[in-house]
């Protein structure tokens, strides 16, 4: 109960403000919160702190701007078996309680850094991370391609995709599309090429 969770946080030491009902409501999100609320530091996301092993699998995000999108690949990246997760060139808040609960709590699972564009590429490169990202203008199909080494799997922003910052440091794959659409979600884009991985690893 809410009560028994309130008495095992101060016997850990975790201090406790009472508020009322109208001050209560304007710190929660929720239309309907609960009786609790917590507030906790934000996790340190320095891309110093991620040194992926020799054949990890790394999900690299660019500059996603909808929370739940995000969620919804880190959902799908624990799922995945993926050792970590970067937010390149970062819009939103990574603490966003959609992203939060798009993810199922699966953001606290998985290490989770962010950086500019150009350090998250340096960064990969200093591990030598593969890069390998879903484009619509690649030759080569993602059922085609390599993922026998150390990968970092790339998606693009929502509205824009993949900047040119991006175009001397990876591989891209094609995702075959049969209808009229010219793209997928990027959480949908995101659960292919994961999973995919995983296929592949999974035959070894």
């Amino acid at each position: 109960t809410e009560k028994e969770i309130v008495a095992h946080l101060m016997q850990l030491g975790v201090r406790r403000v009472d508020m009322g009902e109208m001050a209560f409501r304007k710190v929660a999100y929720r239309k309907k919160p609960g009786a609790v609320i917590g507030i906790a530091a934000t996790p340190n996301s320095s891309l110093a702190l991620l040194s992926p092993r020799s054949g990890a699998l790394v999900l690299i995000v660019e500059g996603p701007e909808k929370p739940g999108n995000l969620g919804a690949m880190l959902r799908t990246a624990d799922a995945a078996g993926v050792d970590a997760a970067i937010v390149a060139g970062p819009v939103l808040d990574l603490g966003n309680p959609n992203v939060i609960k798009a993810s199922q709590g699966t953001v606290f699972s998985i290490p989770l850094a962010m950086g500019a564009i150009t350090e998250v590429t340096d960064w990969a490169h200093s591990h030598s991370l593969t890069l390998i990202a879903g484009s619509d203008t690649a030759n080569r199909s993602y059922w085609d391609a390599s993922f026998d080494s150390t990968i970092g799997v790339v998606i693009g922003n929502e509205a824009h995709g993949l900047s040119a910052a991006w175009d001397d440091h990876v591989t891209k794959v094609r995702i075959p599309m049969a209808g009229s659409g010219d793209s997928l979600n990027a959480a949908t884009a995101a659960a292919l090429l994961l999973y995919e991985v995983a296929r592949r690893r999974s035959l070894l």
